[in-house]
């Protein structure tokens, strides 16, 4: 048998490169790479208020304690010095990898607690971000946890 000249075995080798190039053009024209938010630029340009909410908040110490009660839910239960102010608000369950399972309810407290049944979320790491009004001052308060 004879053996495959240069010429041969650089074509087949040309062709080879092709292929693989050919898949991974392919594959990375497959793969989803959606945003965590889709208007990420004006996000970003209120990214201070967010701050300065958030300073806020640590100006005021402890005001919300989060507490992942395991197959249950989540117990949200706000400091016993702010229980008889007007609070106005929402809680934001942030998946940072699917931003199709995030999930905001109103923030309801009853006697200053609130429950949230958590039993059909997805296991993994969520990051619970409240935000809420206080005497016509705004706040922001994030707790990161995870379901299993």
């Amino acid at each position: 048998m004879k053996a495959p000249s240069f010429l041969t075995g650089l074509i087949i080798s040309i062709i080879l490169f092709l292929i693989a190039i050919i898949t991974l053009v392919i594959f990375t024209m497959t793969i989803d790479e959606n945003l965590v938010v889709e208007d990420y630029y004006s996000q970003d340009l209120v990214y201070q208020e967010q701050l300065d909410k958030a300073n806020r908040t640590a100006a005021l110490g402890e005001t919300f304690i989060i507490k992942y009660v395991r197959g249950s839910g989540v117990k949200v239960k706000i400091n016993d010095k702010f229980i008889n102010d007007i609070i106005i608000g929402n809680i934001v369950f942030y998946r940072p990898s699917d931003k199709n399972l995030d999930r905001q309810i109103n923030l309801e407290l009853i006697n200053g607690d609130q429950f949230i049944n958590t039993s059909t979320f997805e296991n993994g790491l969520w990051e619970i971000q409240i935000s809420w009004s206080m005497n016509d001052v705004d706040y922001y308060s994030s707790q990161k946890i995870i379901i299993n």
